[in-house]
């Protein structure tokens, strides 16, 4: 009811008003394929509504009816109360107003390899930095608006009732109408005043908050940046640059960083027009960070870089790094866990020196090199390797405990466990379970994803079993957003055909070679499976062998299908 009121006071000033520079259009004929509906636009799909609301950890599809998602209408999503966030696909170019008005999610998150859209500290945003989307309804306390945004959407803000403090930087000179909004009892939209504004005296974020009756304060000219403020061009101010770098061949090594570093680090993919391609030695050595994140386009870690940050428990390090250099992260003791990409080829000595937290690291296929005592001092540590990699012979050499994980080069797509893995043989409860995996801060390799009766989303995954490998499935909730991308990974669409079984084989993990099997379950010859997909040699098959259903792999040559 309080979703209908809100339409029918403002459809009409909607139409004309929640539009951002890059505006779904209306179509003439809304479709529907699966739980979702849409609309053509062009040659892609734009997102218009659902058949059955979702819930959970949303991921938005990259394709509908054959067609790609392009683009996301602005009432998609609106007062879907049971959403925790949303994962945009790479292909949307186009999204109108902000569709997760109202949706009580904990962060937005958009695919690598989206050339328009870009999440920062969970909002979103352009990828430029100039147009901020929309932030997450269940976002709480304060936040900061990075300098350099230009504008605020429309309904941007809207919903957001948990935020006490939203602070606009000078360089503000938009912003979308209902964007600091919420609903009364009435469900009427109704400005926010539980919220301050901080602003510049003068500026149009001041302006903004008299006109809509919105409390404000003014800001302290004397506040230090905030880390996340990492777009320094600004056109309509500029402040002083806080990231220190050298320039060389029109690219940027950063050396430092002038202003107050705590808590969580962004760094920028670029400076003053400049792409930012490595961290230079000591740049952020003995600094108060929580979390780094390094973007794309970085391809080197330099000596010391981030020595004794002792405060620093997780580090992202994006597929573009080939090199870390040494004590690179020397002493941070409470560093937990660390994501490579799965290009790297050089560790340096001492890398991870007395990191005595650091519990996992996956060691990719790609690293041809590891310096002296790069892991020494981690007590802790269980390394992922790559059966016959260079980094299983190093882990053997200098006695440090080791498993066995899928080589970096054999496909899927790789995310990052922020939990250990409770699994079962299918993407739902009612199948069989497959054991709980101690793999939280690993990097897991996922393969498909499925919904199950409840929306909630389900991925294909692959841990590593004692000294072989298993497939298993289990919650997209239990993996790190900022570490996923979807785009390209499947949406499992069961191939349906009954197949009799000719002959009894080992029910298994997975398909093939270094897969461990059932220890207790066969197919046996004369049963009738379903396939649900068909990978090499090997087909998915289910059935319900006792009162639960099964998953698992058998060969195709023992079935008739």
């Amino acid at each position: 009811m309080r979703r209908k009121l809100f339409y029918g006071k403002m459809m009409g000033i909607l139409a004309v008003l929640l539009t951002l520079s890059m505006a779904v259009g209306v179509a003439e004929e809304e479709m529907t394929s699966g739980k979702w509906k849409f609309v053509l636009e062009g040659d892609g799909a734009a997102i218009t509504g659902y058949v059955k609301e979702p819930r959970g950890a949303l991921v938005v599809p990259y394709q509908l009816a054959g067609y790609p998602v392009t683009g996301i209408g602005e009432d998609a999503f609106d007062g879907c109360g049971g959403l925790t966030s949303a994962i945009i696909p790479a292909s949307v170019t186009e999204i109108a107003g902000n569709p997760f008005r109202n949706c009580p999610m904990e962060y937005l998150d958009v695919a690598a390899g989206n050339p328009v859209f870009e999440p920062v500290d969970g909002v979103l945003f352009d990828r430029q930095q100039k147009l901020l989307v929309a932030c997450p309804g269940a976002k709480e306390g304060t936040y900061v608006i990075p300098a350099g945004t230009l504008r605020i959407g429309a309904a941007a803000f809207f919903g957001c009732a948990s935020l006490t403090d939203v602070t606009i930087p000078g360089s503000v000179t938009g912003i979308g109408d209902f964007a600091f909004h919420i609903l009364n009892e009435k469900a009427d939209p109704v400005p926010n005043d539980q919220v301050t504004l901080c602003v510049d005296k003068g500026s149009y974020g001041e302006r903004y908050a008299q006109e809509n009756k919105i409390p404000f304060r003014y800001g302290k000219d004397d506040t230090p940046a905030p880390v996340q403020a990492s777009k320094v061009e600004q056109e309509d101010a500029e402040p002083a640059q806080p990231w220190k770098y050298d320039l060389e061949e029109e690219v940027a090594t950063i050396t430092g960083y002038t202003g107050v570093l705590r808590g969580d680090l962004m760094i920028p993919r670029e400076l003053d027009g400049y792409p930012v391609r490595g961290i230079g030695e000591y740049a952020f050595a003995d600094k108060y960070i929580t979390t780094v994140t390094v973007p794309e386009g970085v391809t080197f870690i330099g000596d010391e870089a981030f020595a004794r940050c002792y405060d620093l428990t997780g580090a992202i390090l994006p597929s573009t790094v080939t090199s870390i250099g040494e004590w690179a992260f020397k002493e941070c003791g409470s560093l937990v866990r660390v994501t490579m990409g799965s290009f790297v080829t050089r560790i340096g000595e001492l890398a991870f020196f007395e990191c005595t937290s650091l519990t996992g690291v996956t060691i990719p296929g790609s690293v041809t090199y590891i310096g002296e005592d790069a892991f020494s001092g981690c007590k802790k540590l269980m390394l992922s390797v790559g059966k016959g990699s260079y980094a299983q012979q190093y882990a053997q050499e200098n006695k440090i405990p080791f498993k066995l994980t899928r080589d970096g080069s054999t496909g899927g797509v790789k995310a990052l466990a922020i939990d250990n893995l409770a699994t079962r043989s299918g993407p739902s409860t009612v199948y069989t379970g497959s054991g709980t995996y101690n793999v939280k801060g690993e990097n897991i390799w996922i393969f498909s994803l499925a919904y199950d009766n409840n929306d909630l989303c389900w991925v294909q995954c692959e841990v590593p079993y004692k000294n072989s490998l298993r497939r298993v499935f289990t919650g997209l909730k239990r993996f790190d957003a900022a570490s996923l991308n979807l785009n390209g990974v499947p949406e499992e669409r069961p191939d349906g055909s009954q197949a009799k079984v000719t002959e009894t084989s080992n029910a298994m993990y997975g398909p093939g070679v270094g897969y461990d099997t059932y220890s207790s379950l066969m197919v046996e010859k004369g049963q009738t499976v379903t396939i649900i997909t068909i990978e090499d040699d090997y087909a998915l098959v289910e059935w319900t062998p006792a009162k639960q259903i099964c998953r698992a792999w058998a060969p195709l040559s023992t079935l008739d299908y």
